[in-house]
């Protein structure tokens, strides 16, 4: 009798060898166990080993992660560290803190906080890091700097604890001209009276301040001023500014400022912890956000106008919200179930995620240390495991492990539905026409085996992996949920 068969490119299996298990009852044979089914895998570190204070990017990928930490991705990195689908250290980084980051046009990334010294350099409070190696900028300030802000012309803005900047008189505030530093105004009218916390720049140049203060350039100013390069001016008059503290600033590109911290009025009116200024009057973002102890340390916009909240809170408007939210321009939803600790740090739009950074171990259900990213809905750890179920799970002859689901990317790296762990990090192992691949198996001779459904064929079947691509060889009628090869070489596939 003549043996019938199918191929796969370079390997031929007699049919009547493959048998077509139907599991009734228990299913197909799985990796994971019951009430597991959004498990993604936290192989290898996550995040760093410290709370994370700031982040800045650079428009060409690069997300740039300050705070006070040692470790970034199991990475030494001291305080500061880069993250483009992997972690790496910007050389020694600094002795201390780093309270804030900005990145001007050229890519020259500044960081301010409590340190003294930049890789082998003396820098007092802040630095810069020219891709290669940190510098001393002009000096550096008397004390330290909280938050920074590059403006036209790749003007830097510094703002903090500091009375002086680069020896020159700057009381909070500074600025860096490329050369030398000089404060924000004349003679003990120079900045502000109290701790400078946040800083953004309009699309005129204009400087916006938020912070402790009362006063800024000799003129009355509650806790958020501007500065339109010659003088220091409130926003709007007898009630002007906010009745606490401000800890966080942006400008959308429509010229609106919005203001973040922790008080409960802005230009006179009930706001709740955040308040939106339009040019001329100050107005609240619905119920604004609440909580036993509640504030808003980071603001973050994407380019849909979404503007993003973290801080310490519970509430949101009316909506639970653990210390992050999002504000659509007429209500206020929730990211999951946020995150298990304060957020002090946001970036929107850094290659299609939101980056959040804080003290928190958790966002949503993932474990997440002290950095997380938000993308359709999901929360995912940069670094570590998959954006999305796992189905399958496989030793390879190699003793790596091979993983399998609905993910895209694991670790950070772009790996559709299959990923291969060589026990300290993610590499790619793709299938990019798979749905999805729910089970894994290794062959004889270097082949490898995944079933799952092929978008293109609109089908259930069965992939080869052989001499470094992935070839689709076997299509079935129903689902293929288990794939085993037996002690005869033979590849044996169960399903429904």
């Amino acid at each position: 009798m003549k043996k019938e068969t199918a191929s796969f490119p370079g390997w031929v299996l007699p049919t009547f060898w493959i048998l077509w298990l139907v599991f009734f009852g228990i299913g197909a044979a799985s990796a994971w166990a019951a009430g597991d089914e959004n498990w993604s895998g936290n192989f290898g570190p996550a995040g760093t080993n410290g709370t994370v204070y700031a982040l800045a990017a650079d428009g060409q990928g690069n997300l740039y992660v300050g705070g006070a930490f040692s470790e970034a991705g199991g990475v030494a990195a001291n305080n500061v560290a880069r993250w483009n689908n992997g972690w790496s250290a910007l050389g020694e980084g600094t002795n201390g803190t780093v309270y804030a980051l900005a990145v001007d046009p050229t890519g020259t990334v500044y960081a301010g906080g409590s340190f003294a010294n930049a890789g082998s350099v003396i820098a007092p409070f802040i630095a810069f890091w020219n891709g290669a190696v940190w510098s001393n900028l002009g000096g550096g300030m008397s004390a330290r700097v909280r938050t920074l802000a590059v403006g036209s012309g790749g003007i830097l803005y510094a703002g903090g604890d500091f009375t002086a900047a680069g020896g020159n008189d700057a009381n909070y505030v500074a600025r860096w001209n490329g050369n030398a530093w000089s404060g924000l105004g004349f003679g003990i009218d120079n900045g502000t009276n109290g701790i400078v916390r946040a800083l953004t720049v309009d699309g005129s140049g204009n400087l916006y301040a938020g912070g402790f203060f009362t006063n800024a350039g000799g003129i009355e100013a509650n806790h958020v001023a501007r500065w339109n390069g010659s003088v220091w001016s409130s926003l709007t008059g007898s009630a002007n500014g906010t009745s606490a503290s401000v800890l966080a600033l942006v400008m959308d590109p429509g010229g609106i400022l919005y203001a973040g911290g922790t008080f409960a009025f802005a230009g006179g009116s009930p706001a709740k912890n955040i308040a939106r200024w339009n040019g001329n009057a100050w107005s609240a973002l619905g119920n604004g956000v609440s909580g036993t102890v509640a504030g808003i340390s980071a603001l973050s916009l994407d380019g849909s106008g979404n503007l993003y909240a973290g801080g310490s809170f519970d509430t949101a408007g009316i909506v639970p919200a653990s210390n992050i939210a999002c504000w659509t321009g007429t209500t206020w939803v929730s990211l999951d179930s946020g995150t298990d600790s304060n957020v002090f740090a946001l970036k929107a739009e850094v290659n299609g995620y939101l980056y959040a950074g804080g003290s928190f171990t958790k966002a949503g259900e993932f474990v997440a240390n002290r950095m997380a990213r938000w993308r359709d809905l999901n929360w995912s750890a940069p670094g570590s495991g998959m954006n999305y179920k796992v189905l399958a799970l496989a030793l390879g002859e190699d003793q790596k492990v091979y993983a399998g689901g609905y993910f895209t990317e694991a670790g950070g790296l772009a790996t559709p539905k299959v990923a291969r762990w060589d026990g300290s990090a993610w590499q790619p192992f793709g299938i990019s026409e798979a749905v999805y691949v729910n089970s894994l198996t290794q062959g004889p001779e270097g082949y490898f085996y995944a079933a799952g459904y092929h978008s293109g064929a609109s089908a259930n079947g069965v992939w080869q992996w052989f001499n470094g691509s992935w070839s689709f060889g076997l299509s079935m009628n129903e689902e293929v949920n288990a794939l085993a090869v037996g002690r005869d070489g033979y590849l044996y596939a169960g399903g429904a």
